[in-house]
């Protein structure tokens, strides 16, 4: 190192091919922009001075700054369906709420995001949700109406990606919240069939269910507040998206 700090000083240019990082791509990029543009000691010590700093580790170092930037992403976007949620349009005596986009961002988080910071962005909304509202009767309840449902959320990020069949943002946004809505669907309908069907009295349906009558109420309760609520989600998401894309 000492050598090329020693050669920059020359009145003669210095090829990049005599520093030490012979074979590097960039050092001729940076040499032919801007060395040549320079007088030649000036040119040579701005090339010396670029080519001494250690890339490899600078891509560690912005890979980590990504990660964490996308950490703080998905920490905003809990917070604001956590905000979102306290806007109850309308609850159903035995639980279940249809909120004002409470879903939209983390939604959008997982669209853009991924899979795997989905699913632990609709962890940490499931976690919440259950603090917040607790409403179970059996431990396997927990799963089924808050975990499971939740992180749902992460199979959106599936049809984030752009190599997809569906070229359109909006129509692949929708066919992710699509496949969210039907597995969050069928864990709510799985938990009214298998804990809430004693005593029942909605609609037409009264008294203790059991077989194909607990299953039909099971669904009809569950798609009466998680279809408007994911209906406003997805509206909500594709005007987020529209506007992200600008």
């Amino acid at each position: 190192m000492l050598r090329v700090w020693q050669d920059c000083l020359q009145e003669q240019p210095i090829e990049p091919v005599n520093l030490y990082l012979r074979r590097d791509k960039l050092t001729q990029y940076i040499y032919a922009s801007i060395g040549k543009s320079l007088p030649p000691a000036r040119g040579n010590l701005c090339t010396a001075a670029v080519c001494g700093v250690p890339w490899h580790r600078l891509g560690d170092f912005f890979m980590q700054q990504s990660k964490t930037h996308i950490l703080v992403e998905g920490a905003i976007c809990v917070a604001m369906t956590a905000v979102l949620s306290l806007v109850m349009l309308f609850v159903l005596p035995g639980g279940g709420v249809v909120t004002l986009f409470g879903m939209t961002p983390v939604l959008v988080f997982a669209y853009r995001r991924g899979v795997w910071y989905g699913l632990l962005v609709g962890g940490v909304v499931a976690v919440i949700n259950a603090l917040y509202q607790p409403y179970f009767l059996h431990p396997m309840s927990v799963l089924l109406d808050y975990v499971l449902p939740f992180m749902a959320v992460g199979l959106v990020g599936i049809f984030g990606n752009k190599t997809l069949f569906v070229p359109l943002r909006a129509t692949r946004f929708c066919l992710g919240v699509a496949v969210y809505f039907g597995v969050r669907c069928f864990c709510h309908t799985l938990s009214g069939v298998l804990f809430w069907s004693d005593a029942v009295n909605f609609w037409v349906w009264e008294g203790d269910l059991i077989g194909s009558t607990a299953w039909a109420y099971s669904f009809v309760y569950n798609v009466s507040y998680l279809l408007p609520d994911t209906l406003l989600a997805l509206l909500g998401g594709i005007v987020v998206i529209k506007v992200l894309r600008r």
